[in-house]
């Protein structure tokens, strides 16, 4: 397996809380799947919303209360056709509803069409605006920005081969701006001089009706965001404020001392807030003349690769590896609670795989076989809480048009009490069809422990057991319908042989490489297999013409 180990001790310190008397604090970890990558977060009131891909491409918009509960889970395709999704932006307008741009592929089809998504506050779908092109075509399509244009309203640039334009949408209209040649931008701003505010990396545009460029001003450094303020421009830099005429003529620079690393600008009635990263993060607050009022140090480490919003909260995301899956964990902050959670966290460790049924069938000719396995699960709690509830999961090879196949099951109810631990029945455990070139058909099966009481286990080493299947020899065809049954099985001394016909059967007991160690005439209902070593073998029944029967494996231990 793959070596996590500073990635993991790089989160444990990125997650490491501190105690202080400001913000109601909790942690969550995502992990409902087998592969998880959070792609946004938008922060409103004191909920988060996130963006969560799942699988490799099925993503879901939720909701997460103060307290770390989801409270929604809603998928952002409408139909199964959509096999895997690509969101770049989610923004939040004053009316509470949720907007989200991207792109999504139909499997199988040359097709793509890129999305504009507007839910409600409580992730109800409102309408979808779709664009569809054909990817065969030597050109692309591309969502570049979106932003929020009024309380109601945002702006979304688009492109296609040499052309950008803009689209303004509500969440029952949407309207093209007839000119095809605006330059690629990177967000939006609404104010009284222009009917529209658009910018680059440095320069920002008024707009008119047609989505003509009016007028520009460059600034002297790379930017950010924008935001408005009784007609005013207010620009975030990397390091610094602007402050704009509204009529895009001058500017003045307004610098922060000793603060770096700008991100997500908002501006209100109340003034204009931001947050600055170097170590902790801070939520800065300032007047409409960009006077610093006050700070907010939310003690979280910011590594790279974080995604974070806020609000009347702060939350944090980050998504790091788990064995070779990914896991996504948020952390929040209320910035008006002065409450402070702690977390409890579980350890849950998978120590053995025992399977129940086996089933080879040849499908086609050059010995390709499609393997079905059930097994049991045995989970140990290694931790100190009870853990009420654990989702196991699998990975059994990649989807034929895209995507992998996984099975992931959730087990709850549990009551395992710490050092406790039991046999859960996972059963199937999923199809895989491959071609064998040996003589024997095998494969390696592993079980993924995750999400132990809602939170994700970050002592990795304990957390999956892979065990081999043998499923016989190429020629030898399984049948799922028994004629015999064995046991026990593990056995350490005799085998007992239940036969559904009293007609007397020739039988040989083989290894996984097909070398004989017992063939005889069945005549009683036990076998003595005491001088077999430790290992797993297969007891084959012919018929008195030589034909075989059935096969089953057991383990002598």
């Amino acid at each position: 397996m793959k070596n996590y180990t500073n990635q993991i001790l790089s989160f444990c310190l990125f997650f490491s809380f501190y105690t202080f008397s400001q913000g109601l604090q909790y942690e969550i970890g995502i992990n409902d799947s087998y592969k998880q990558e959070i792609i946004q977060i938008a922060n409103k009131n004191e909920f988060t919303y996130a963006l969560v891909k799942y699988a490799y491409f099925y993503v879901y918009l939720e909701k997460y209360d103060s307290l770390g509960n989801r409270l929604v889970k809603m998928p952002l395709w409408e139909n199964q056709d959509v096999s895997w999704m690509n969101p770049s932006q989610m923004v939040i307008t004053n009316d509470n509803n949720i907007w989200v741009i991207g792109e999504a592929l139909f499997c199988d089809v040359p097709n793509e069409a890129q999305h504009v998504y507007v839910f409600d506050s409580n992730c109800q779908r409102i309408n979808t605006f779709v664009h569809t092109y054909d990817i065969t075509l030597n050109g692309y399509s591309l969502i570049n920005a979106m932003g929020s244009i009024s309380d109601t309203s945002v702006a979304v640039n688009f492109r296609y081969f040499d052309t950008s334009w803009i689209e303004i949408f509500t969440p029952t209209t949407q309207t093209l701006l007839a000119n095809v040649n605006t330059p690629q931008l990177f967000g939006f701003g609404k104010n009284s001089q222009f009917h529209l505010l658009g910018h680059t990396i440095d320069k920002i545009y008024g707009i008119d009706a047609q989505g003509i460029l009016q007028d520009s001003i460059t600034l002297p450094s790379f930017f950010r965001e924008i935001g408005t303020w009784n007609d005013t421009i207010i620009v975030m830099g990397y390091n610094e404020l602007y402050k704009v005429t509204p009529d895009l003529q001058s500017y003045t620079t307004h610098p922060i001392p000793n603060l770096s690393n700008f991100t997500r600008l908002k501006i209100d009635y109340q003034g204009v807030r931001f947050i600055s990263s170097n170590f902790n993060k801070g939520v800065h607050y300032l007047d409409h003349n960009l006077s610093l009022q006050s700070l907010t140090i939310v003690p979280v480490f910011d590594p790279n690769n974080t995604i974070f919003d806020f609000d009347q909260s702060v939350t944090v995301a980050k998504n790091f590896g788990l064995t070779i899956h990914e896991s996504v964990r948020l952390a929040s902050y209320s910035l008006l609670n002065a409450q402070s959670n702690s977390v409890n966290r579980s350890d849950i460790a998978v120590l053995g795989l025992d399977f129940t049924d086996y089933l080879a069938q040849n499908v086609s000719v050059g010995n390709v076989y499609k393997l079905d396995a059930k097994a049991n699960v045995l989970i140990k709690n290694v931790g100190q809480n009870v853990v009420d509830s654990v989702r196991l999961n699998h990975y059994y090879g990649p989807n034929i048009a895209c995507g992998d196949n996984i099975t992931s099951k959730y087990f709850a109810n549990l009551n395992l009490a710490p050092a406790d631990s039991m046999w859960i029945v996972f059963g199937w455990l999923g199809e895989y069809t491959n071609q064998f070139f040996n003589d024997s058909i095998k494969r390696e099966y592993c079980v993924y422990s995750s999400n132990p009481n809602g939170i994700i286990d970050l002592s990795v080493a304990n957390d999956n057991t892979c065990k081999t299947a043998f499923f016989g020899m190429l020629g030898e065809e399984e049948l799922s319908q028994q004629s015999f049954q064995i046991y026990p099985n593990p056995a350490s001394s005799v085998l007992n042989i239940k036969y559904t016909s009293m007609d007397e059967v020739l039988f040989h007991i083989t290894n996984s490489v097909g070398q004989v160690f017992q063939y005889d005439t069945l005549k009683i209902s036990t076998i003595d297999i005491s001088d077999l070593s430790f290992g797993i073998y297969f007891l084959s029944l012919l018929d008195n013409s030589g034909n075989l029967v059935e096969t089953q494996r057991f383990i002598k231990n």
